[in-house]
């Protein structure tokens, strides 16, 4: 048993240094069985886990003869549990003996138990690593669409605009000379056309970004978008003025969300109704669309829209949270990491 130390040393897991504390105890003392209990917390309480025996099977039934706490730190976080001897009773030092143990024993399982959740800590922030890779480069990608885009709508609709406003002009300026009273039939037709080549940049650029958003603020914004949508749209918004204001990449990702999440409903989940509910929290933006359409099966949906938003939305260190089921409606909700900030 004096070895038990040295043979520690070497064990990587609780469930590979519990084995071993069983099969020493059970050499040492000369039991016919051993088993190492952990004790293992959940939402629903704690309960003794068996990790380790030696001459019994970890469930197998079985009262014990002598049972000793393992204690760490002034805690109990387990117990060693003894068969009968194999000859003879257990004796005041077998007991003393175990206790010993116990306290070695404990500090390996709790050292183990140590590892064991750094190696999970780390594979979890390896994946996000991963994750966060792969969202960056995406999001890099849909911004070099989106430019591409944008230079396709100006190339095919305001500069083709714009160019006919040019030859329209030159035609009026022509006609100065020749027929002024044509001239000014082209200049009232260049005006129109002027006024709706305006109209038309205006709705570009509100595809980009949309001014209410950096007037107004978040919530005006929204509400603006929603009114002219043709089914009913109800805003909530929990803690959330008409004067508050966030970052404004965070009220940017919250208002195309919103849009998106929104044509979404409409487009291809028929629904009847939407609600959109915003709550100001502590250190963030709360942002939840919900709608009474056909749903979908999230999981089965893959490359779609919604990967775009969780990118968006995880790239400002977020969390996006999908919920739909089939004919049960579609909910997606948004927690946007932020403080709010005093409009200027």
């Amino acid at each position: 048993m004096a070895r038990l130390g040295t043979t520690l040393e070497h064990a990587l897991g609780t469930y590979e240094v519990a084995p071993r504390v069983a099969a020493t105890v059970r050499l040492g003392l000369r039991t016919r069985w051993v088993r190492v209990h952990v004790e293992r917390r959940t939402t629903e309480g704690a309960s003794l886990e068996p990790i380790g025996a030696d001459g019994i099977g970890l469930h197998e039934p079985a009262s014990p003869a002598l049972s000793v706490p393992l204690i760490h730190a002034d805690k109990h976080i387990g117990t060693i549990d003894c068969g009968p001897k194999e000859e003879g009773a257990f004796q005041a030092t077998d007991h003393e003996l175990l206790e010993t143990l116990g306290r070695q024993a404990a500090l390996a399982i709790r050292n183990a138990a140590l590892a064991s959740e750094l190696a999970e800590r780390l594979t979890e922030i390896e994946r996000q690593a991963r994750e966060l890779a792969a969202s960056r480069t995406r999001i890099v990608q849909a911004e070099e669409a989106g430019r591409r885009r944008i230079e396709r709508d100006i190339h095919d609709g305001v500069q083709q605009e714009l160019v006919a406003l040019l030859a329209k002009a030159r035609l009026a300026r022509n006609q100065l000379a020749r027929d002024p009273g044509l001239a000014a039939t082209t200049l009232a037709e260049l005006q129109a056309d002027t006024r709706q080549a305006l109209e038309d940049l205006r709705e570009l650029a509100h595809g980009i970004h949309p001014p209410v958003l950096t007037d107004r603020g978040l919530l005006e914004a929204i509400e603006g978008q929603l009114a002219r949508l043709p089914v009913p749209v109800y805003v909530e918004a929990d803690g959330l003025g008409r004067d508050s204001r966030y970052p404004a990449e965070i009220e940017g990702a919250a208002y195309f969300l919103v849009c998106e999440a929104v044509t979404n409903a409409l487009k291809h989940a028929a629904a009847n109704r939407i609600d959109v509910r915003l709550a100001a929290l502590p250190g963030g933006l709360r942002v939840e669309i919900a709608d009474d359409g056909r749903g979908f099966e999230p999981s089965g949906v893959a490359g779609s829209g919604l990967r775009r938003l969780a990118d968006r939305v995880e790239a400002l260190g977020g969390q996006l949270e999908i919920v739909s089921r089939p004919a049960g409606g579609t909910r997606l909700i948004a927690v946007l990491p932020a403080r709010e900030t005093v409009p200027a």
